[in-house]
Order: C-alpha cells, then structure tokens, then sequence
C-alpha cells in the first residue's frame, strides 16, 4: 500500500499545477499532444544472433505546463507516456514514460515547501543492448521545507530538509529512502555576483537490503548571470560512507561543479559543464549529467567526474547543425569497478520548403565497463529525418537508419540493426 500511495503520490501536485495554472495570466499555456508511430526493425532483439524483425507500434501522450505567476504554488509539469506492442510479439506490451515535476509552494515569505518528482525508463544493466527486456522504470519523489532568514539585504541564512524516495520496478533491492539536512548562507557580493556556503549531510536506507549509506558535504559556491552569458560554480569535499552487512567502505574526495552558457557571436550557442561528485545509483543524480547512464546492476555508491560541452549555429536563416560531446568516469566503490563512457552527438537540420525539412543524425559512444574480460563497446548510430508539417496542429515524420555495436574483448553483445520509422504528431491544444 506505501509503495501505491508513492507511485501516485506526484498526481496531486501535478493537477493543481495544471489546473490552478491554467487560470494563470503568466504561466505558459498547457500544451498536449498525441503521437502515434510505427517501427520496423530487422534486428529488434539488438543481437548478433539470431536477428529477429518485427514492428513496433506506439501511442503516446506528451504534456507540459508551467506556472510561474505571483500565486502561491509555482512550478513546471512535463510527461511523456507512451504504450508500445510488438505486432510478432518479440516483447511484451509496454508502458513507458518520463516525468518531470518541479514546484514550490510557498505561504510565508521565510517557508517554501518543495516537491519535485522524476520518472524515467533506465537501463537495468549498462553492458547490454538497449532492448525492452533491459529497462526499467524508476521513480524518485523528493518533498521537504527550505526555511530562510534575511540577515541583511544582501546576506540570507537557508535550512533545507528533504526526504526523497527512490523506487524500481524490477530492481527492488535498490529502493530506498533518503534524508537529508543542508544549511548555508547566500550573499549578493555585487548586483550580478553571487556566492555562499552549504553544508549538508544525507542518509540512505536501503531497506531492502542490509546496506546504508552516509554523505557529508562541505562547498562554497557563486553565480553569475549576465545578458548573453551565465556561470555558475561550487567547490568543495566530500565524505562518503557505505556499509553494507559486515563490510564497510568509506572515502572522500574533492566535489565541485562548473557551468557556463553563453552566446558568443553570430548566434553560436556554447554550453560546458564539469562535475565531479559522490552520490549513488538509486537516487536521480545522472539525470543531470548528459551521457551518463549509471548501471543499476553495480553497487549503491559511485563517484562520478564527467565533462560534457555542447555549440550550436544558426548557418543559414533558418538551417541549424549543433555538436554534443561528453565524457563520464563512474567509480562504484564497494565492487571496485570503473565505467568510463565517450559520446559524441551532431545534428543537422535544414528546411527545404517552408512545411517540409530534413535532418541528418551522427552519434558515436564509447564505453569502458571494466568487467575483467576487456569489454569496451563501441556504438555507431546514423539516422536521416523528414519532417512535413501538413497544418498547424499536424506533423508527420519519416526516418531511416542504422545501429551497429562493435566490440573489444567480451562476447556476445554485438549486433547490427537497420530501421524505419514513421510517425504523427497531433496537437491537441
């Protein structure tokens, strides 16, 4: 019964968004739309042997609200569901989906309550192929009050509480509950340069499993808006501490974060991030790191350093080609393993006639998983687009491509797959 009321839990809050937003004179419009598409695949089990073919049918409903008015309740909404059959029934039926809910409600100028709620479809074990046989939904609610009081106008102390429950569908053993204590202070140094200090300590329970897990952080931060560009920053250290039966590791390492968006001349847009943090598989950490896809076969705890940059460019009016890289190095602490992960994402779009415009896809990725056998998977993945907006409200797509995984050292996880999609986008408001 807990784990029902959990699942559902977000459903209030995201219907007072919508609904309480709706009448919001600042709050962007609730958009929703219905997707239907159909997939062929001449290799949908992703294997070297033997290959299957079959259809993939889809039906999905996508929605997004935000609400960000004087009222007393602000926040964003964002789902994608979707149910997918297999017309020669390779795999079951499926219901997929991602959530993302982020809102506050605040009835005193020195209490805000947050919740914020994450839904996403996961790879269960990162070295195999991404089929419906190898994912997993996995659920992460976070609730608590942050308490604040002005020591001047430019000095502001906060406290911070949260719990946060983290559920799997399949992977049970890592579910777990989660609470955590942070305190600090925020000083606006100039009108644009802002910095201050937190101090936070977290604990897990694995309670499914005779496993917790105890984090102390101490960092100093700043932030730096501007008008074509922002930076923001935290450095700090990290103690770690993860007990599980009789054994026990514990570690610390320095944490920090830098990020900055910017754009530069003639419309270039440019984004870097480097992280650096310990944290653990059930929570919704490598939601923010682009690339990263934690295994959730390996242990809890994992320290994770990534760097990931990203520049688009307008090239003609209304042409556009964007270019993604990021680089992770994950550390699972009890088992003594290290995943390393490479990729590499460019993206080419061009209008032909003013409803009808192509697209061209690259991506590579490379993964390092450490697993004693020398697997290190290398992934190739072209795909072109068409997109024809037949009316406002109407938008078809076509697509064609290819997946190839090759590897060095392992075996078995080599496949080649050739694919043809073609879809509807219909929007209902």
């Amino acid at each position: 019964m807990a784990d029902r009321a959990h699942s559902a839990a977000w459903l209030v809050p995201a219907l007072l968004l919508v609904l309480g937003g709706s009448v919001s004179v600042h709050g962007q419009p609730l958009t929703l739309d219905l997707s239907v598409s159909t997939r062929y695949s001449d290799n949908i089990n992703k294997q070297k042997n033997p290959t299957r073919e079959d259809l993939e049918h889809r039906v999905g409903l996508r929605l997004n609200k935000r609400s960000d008015d004087q009222g007393l309740c602000r926040g964003s909404l964002a789902t994608d569901l979707g149910f997918s059959t297999y017309q020669r029934s390779t795999f079951d039926n499926r219901v997929s989906g991602e959530l993302d809910l982020n809102s506050y409600c605040q009835p005193a100028q020195w209490l805000r309550w947050n919740l914020r709620d994450t839904l996403r479809d996961r790879r269960t074990v990162a070295a195999d192929p991404d089929t419906p046989d190898n994912r997993e939904r996995r659920n992460v609610l976070a609730t608590g009050p942050t308490l604040t009081r002005a020591l001047s106008r430019r000095t502001e102390l906060f406290t911070d509480l949260e719990y946060q429950a983290t559920r799997f569908e399949r992977s049970t053993g890592n579910d777990s509950n989660r609470y955590t204590l942070s305190a600090g202070a925020h000083h606006q140094l100039t009108p644009r340069w802002r910095s201050g200090v937190t101090a936070s300590h977290t604990d897990v329970d694995l309670f499914r499993r005779d496993e917790s897990i105890r984090r102390n952080n101490l960092s100093l931060n700043f932030s730096r808006p501007g008008d074509q560009s922002r930076a923001s920053g935290r450095i700090g250290y990290g103690w770690l501490s993860n007990r599980r039966g009789p054994f026990a590791s514990d570690n610390n390492a320095i944490t920090g974060e830098l990020a900055y968006d910017a754009t530069l001349l003639a419309g270039t847009r440019f984004n870097l991030q480097l992280q650096r943090d310990l944290s653990d598989t059930s929570t919704d950490f490598d939601v923010a790191i682009p690339g990263l896809e934690l295994d959730l076969g390996e242990s809890t705890a994992v320290a994770v350093t990534s760097v990931s940059a990203s520049v688009s460019q307008t090239i003609r009016p209304a042409s556009q080609v964007a270019l993604q890289l990021s680089y992770s190095e994950s550390d699972f602490i009890s088992v003594d393993t290290r995943e390393e992960r490479f990729n590499a994402i460019l993206e080419l779009t061009h209008p032909f006639r003013p409803r009808l415009s192509g697209g061209l896809d690259l991506s590579y990725r490379r993964a390092d998983f450490d697993q004693g056998d020398g697997l290190i998977a290398h992934s190739v993945r072209p795909r072109v687009s068409l997109d024809f907006r037949q009316t406002r409200h109407l938008h078809w797509n076509l697509g064609v491509g290819l997946e190839k995984r090759y590897d060095e050292g392992g075996v078995g996880r080599e496949y080649q797959e050739h694919f043809l999609s073609l879809g509807l986008l219909w929007n209902l408001r």
